[in-house]
């Protein structure tokens, strides 16, 4: 079956060079669909050492000119220090490791989960793999429904005010046009 063929593709240095270049382009495809961000830096640096397209246009620029660069040279001071906080405590971590993180960038609010796991390699290598989800867009949907049952919430509220008023307040029958026996009642004991 599958498992065993990727077993033996990842004893064998021609299948595993396969295998790792079907499981990149299927990572790839499935994060482009999904809109994520993807990165893999050099553990111990920080520099980049792959982008997808998305990655790259988001921090505006060109795939080929993020390569080779640390989060230092891409953004402000701040930002860069808290990315690069989160990526050694991954490093640190051993395990996949999910974090939300809330920044500006290039004069945009974003509201991000990133997921970082580290990768390692025959050669002892140990590098980081980032993938970035936005929620923005999540988070102001589900604003937008907060906001919709709010307000659904202050209409109920408010027709039932008008339901306790009408009966409170009974208007003339829709039929004879004459105002019911309640009605009068309630003007008596006004009068009275």
């Amino acid at each position: 079956g599958l498992v065993g063929s990727m077993s033996m593709s990842m004893n064998n240095p021609q299948g595993s060079a396969a295998l790792r270049r079907v499981a990149s382009a299927l990572l790839d495809t499935t994060l482009s669909q999904r809109g994520d961000l993807l990165a893999l830096k050099d553990g111990a640096s920080g520099v980049y050492l792959y982008v997808n397209d998305a990655m790259a246009a988001w921090i505006g620029r060109s795939a080929h000119e993020v390569v080779g660069c640390t989060d230092a040279n891409l953004f402000d001071a701040d930002l860069a220090r808290i990315l690069r906080s989160a990526d050694v405590a991954a490093m640190s971590h051993g395990e996949p490791l999910n974090a939300e993180h809330k920044f500006e960038h290039r004069g945009q609010r974003y509201d991000f989960g990133a997921t970082r796991l580290l990768v390692g390699d025959e050669a002892g290598a140990r590098d980081l793999c980032v993938i970035w989800h936005n929620l923005s867009s999540e988070r102001q949907k589900e604003q937008q429904l907060r906001l919709a049952l709010e307000q659904l919430e202050q209409n109920q509220r408010s027709l039932e005010q008008m339901r306790r008023e009408m009966q409170a307040n009974p208007l003339p029958d829709s039929v004879t046009g004459l105002y019911t026996k309640p009605h009068f009642d309630d003007q008596l004991k006004r009068e009275i």
